[in-house]
């Protein structure tokens, strides 16, 4: 009997033993699992999201990829896929310079001050850009070959004194075209002419002239895709221009009455203006085309000289007259009329002038070929814009 109790109590000890461990192992691995969900909660708050954009550097012809951290406090070190590491204490937004693939997905290693390392993945799903108005070239850096859809607009062309007779509108121009992943293109966004402005306007409006109530309005800038940067009226890069979108020409003033129409821009010839008001009924300053630029011609009265548009310039007005509209060849002025409109023009296509095809054959490597053209005259008031899209992927 008695050995039979002290078996009894050996087994209830080690059954007793081997709950208490259990119920420690139990309560071990309930409180690794709530340590270890709070941990990931914890880093989960620190970088709620990345986002991947891009930016341009026109100076150093490169592109930059701006990667964004949300809700991130107390970073030690961030590690790219590419082994590049950058310190980034109590900092939020890091960019780094690098060419990386589209629609490609790439690791990022977050580590915080405490030891905690996030993995988190970023990328760009979208390689299209807009680009409005800023007074200065852009740059689009190819970043995958495929087909492409470039599209320029035009700016219009500024009122003149009075305010009454309207400005020519801005061209739109569009095309197709492939594109391989390194080249570069430069895009030149015109500026909305200016009311009575005796200078320029960027991309190659013309001045209007003349005292305040005798001047016109400025011509709008011409809008295009280049194949060399530099300032815009650089010879060399308005002879790479391969696609362009023609500016509106400015508004005439009162002073040549109030049935004056300006020019509008694009087409493979910019619109003319014509003044039909009796006195000087037929005064007409043309549009650019694609070997000259717009003239101009005398109706009733022959009393003022006018000028003569230019090379990816409109003509500068005199008194009473209004700027050309900026295209391949800019729109002409003359008294009592307004601007001319710009031409238009796409490298290549029917129609279009042939000069410089193997200027632009030498600069980019081959023949460039667009399709799916489309060049419209009179679109767009306001500043110019342009956009490329990528249509699909090689």
């Amino acid at each position: 009997m008695k050995n039979e109790k002290i078996r009894v109590d050996k087994i209830t000890r080690l059954v007793i033993i081997m709950i208490i461990i259990g119920i420690i192992i139990i309560y071990f691995l309930c409180n690794k699992g709530k340590i270890r969900d709070t941990r990931v909660n914890a880093k989960a708050q620190l970088i709620e999201k990345v986002e991947c954009t891009i930016t341009e550097d026109i100076t150093s012809e490169d592109v930059s990829v701006l990667v964004t951290f949300f809700g991130s406090k107390n970073i030690k070190q961030i590690e790219y896929h590419d082994g590049i590491t950058i310190y980034a204490k109590n900092k939020t937004k890091i960019a780094r310079d690098m060419k990386i693939k589209p629609f490609t997905t790439y690791n990022l290693n977050v580590e915080y001050e405490d030891g905690n390392i996030v993995q988190k993945t970023y990328r760009i799903d979208n390689i299209d850009r807009e680009f409005d108005y800023t007074g200065g070239p852009r740059i689009y850096y190819v970043l995958t070959s495929g087909q492409y859809k470039l599209e320029a607009y035009g700016a219009s062309g500024g009122l003149g004194y009075g305010n009454i007779n309207p400005a020519g509108q801005g061209g739109y121009t569009s095309a197709t075209t492939y594109l391989q992943e390194g080249q570069i293109l430069y895009i030149y966004v015109g500026e909305q002419g200016q009311g009575q402005s005796g200078t320029i306007s960027y991309n190659g409006g013309g001045a209007s002239g003349g005292t305040t109530e005798h001047r016109g309005g400025q011509g709008g800038g011409a809008t295009d895709f280049r194949l060399i940067s530099g300032q815009w009226n650089n010879i060399e890069g308005l002879k790479s221009r391969i696609l362009i979108a023609g500016g509106g020409g400015g508004a005439q003033s009162t002073c040549g009455g109030i049935n004056t129409t300006a020019g509008h821009g694009g087409g493979l010839i910019g619109e003319q203006s014509t003044n039909i008001a009796g006195t000087y009924n037929s005064h007409i300053a043309y549009g650019g085309t694609q070997t000259a630029g717009g003239g101009y011609k005398y109706g009733a009265n022959s009393s003022y000289i006018g000028s003569i548009g230019i090379f990816g310039m409109g003509a500068n007005a005199g008194t009473c007259s209004a700027g050309g509209g900026s295209g391949y060849y800019g729109g002409g002025s003359v008294y009592t009329a307004g601007g001319g409109g710009g031409s238009s023009f796409v490298t290549g296509y029917e129609g279009c002038d042939t000069k410089y095809i193997n200027y632009h054959k030498t600069i980019y490597g081959t023949q460039i070929e667009f399709k799916n053209v489309v060049l419209e005259q009179g679109v767009n008031i306001g500043y110019g814009k342009a956009k490329i899209s990528l249509i699909s992927q090689e």
